[in-house]
């Protein structure tokens, strides 16, 4: 007579199925929540730079007018957001940079939008006829934060 052996058994157990399964589980829930956390890190950095962008492009483009302008005149009836006049030597205008309160967006005396960034503040002061103070331009990122930034120009052109 022949001994009866047992079949060899070659496939995974329920068992060693539902921990392989556990733990594959676990490995997926940290790696989504890792991509969304390291997502809306992401999101903020790149709203926050291109409201950065937007104060830069705006200051450049202050300066680049206000060294062609042989007079500058500051409105300050609105005490947080100014008006900037530039004028050539003969006293016409040149350029104009002022603050829209039906979109909050800073324009040209054109009406072009010279950033995309929402400005909560735009102040301006003029120190003799040589300087302009940008006291503050605070602009707000789509996220919501404030990004703010002061500098100073000089005028070449003078009379």
């Amino acid at each position: 007579m022949t001994a009866l052996r047992a079949p060899e058994s070659r496939g995974v157990t329920l068992t060693e199925l539902v921990i392989v399964m556990a733990l594959a589980t676990l490995v997926m829930l940290s790696l989504t929540s890792f991509y969304f956390a390291s997502q809306s890190t992401w999101l903020d950095a790149s709203t926050q730079a291109l409201a950065q962008q937007d104060a830069t492009r705006v200051t450049s483009e202050i300066a680049q007018w206000v060294q062609q302008a042989s007079a500058v005149d500051v409105n300050t009836t609105d005490p947080l957001h100014n008006k900037l006049t530039l004028s050539d030597k003969n006293g016409n205008q040149i350029q104009q940079f002022l603050w829209s309160p039906v979109d909050s967006l800073l324009r040209d005396g054109t009406g072009s939008v010279i950033a995309n960034s929402k400005v909560m503040r735009f102040q301006l002061t003029k120190i003799a006829d040589s300087l302009l103070v940008l006291d503050l331009l605070e602009m707000k990122s789509a996220d919501g934060r404030l990004v703010e930034t002061a500098t100073t120009f000089a005028r070449y052109n003078r009379p």
